[in-house]
């Protein structure tokens, strides 16, 4: 095959992978609130997503060079919607991976740091114990 098929099919190909990692990422939310599947399924699914769309931005990065290296204007443009679709999933996991590791826990959360509430109630409720409801060790800012 020649030099310039080559880097069309490669452009077509990231793009391709980038717009399925784009439509799983959108759909890995609504999946989850129409129970499709629970949390934690969705989160994966936008996590393989996200490594999807890393794959294809950076297959549709070298079906570009190798547009440009061989002057094909639609392989250019198949790429360089790659790499811009690709990087969306990619992207999105990453902002909400740092927003999710800049605050608290959830169930971490007391305005009494003196004497933290137990959970009583809920517990009857809960059918693992993949998070214990105990407050752990912890070095508790004081107030003002």
């Amino acid at each position: 095959m020649q030099a310039r098929g080559k880097s069309f099919l490669i452009a077509r190909a990231g793009c391709f992978i980038a717009l399925t990692a784009g439509l799983v990422s959108l759909l890995s939310g609504p999946g989850t609130s129409y129970g499709l599947w629970d949390y934690r399924t969705g989160i994966s699914v936008l996590r393989w997503a996200a490594y999807g769309g890393v794959a294809a931005a950076a297959l549709s990065l070298i079906g570009l060079i190798a547009s440009l290296r061989i002057v094909i204007v639609k392989g250019f443009l198949w790429a360089l919607l790659g790499v811009i679709v690709g990087g969306f999933p990619a992207g999105l996991m990453l902002h909400w991976k740092q927003v999710a590791e800049s605050v608290p826990g959830i169930h971490d959360i007391t305005t009494d740091t003196a004497s933290p509430p137990e959970f009583v109630a809920i517990l009857r409720f809960r059918k693992s114990d993949e998070n214990s409801p105990a407050y752990g060790e912890r070095k508790w800012p004081s107030g003002n």
